[in-house]
């Protein structure tokens, strides 16, 4: 996708990350609950099946988030 790439380079291009909290596929319930409790400080990002290492979880992050595929935070 044209505009993915774009936004891709954008971010790389700045030096742009975020902050993200990588939690594994057993956790989503407790962490489904922190999101009602407010207790959430940064974006979850699920490693499903702990293959994914931290660089891909961010730039899927990224990813999702730029394009407002990815809402998930407690404001």
């Amino acid at each position: 996708m044209k505009e993915t790439q774009e936004m891709i380079d954008f971010v790389a291009k700045r030096n742009i990350t975020a902050d993200i909290e990588v939690i594994p596929i057993d956790y989503v319930n407790t962490a489904m609950e922190r999101l009602v409790k407010a207790d959430v400080r940064y974006r979850f990002v699920i490693d499903i099946g702990n293959t994914l290492k931290s660089s891909s979880c961010l730039l899927v992050f990224l990813v999702f988030s730029f394009f407002g595929f990815l809402n998930i935070s407690s404001s």
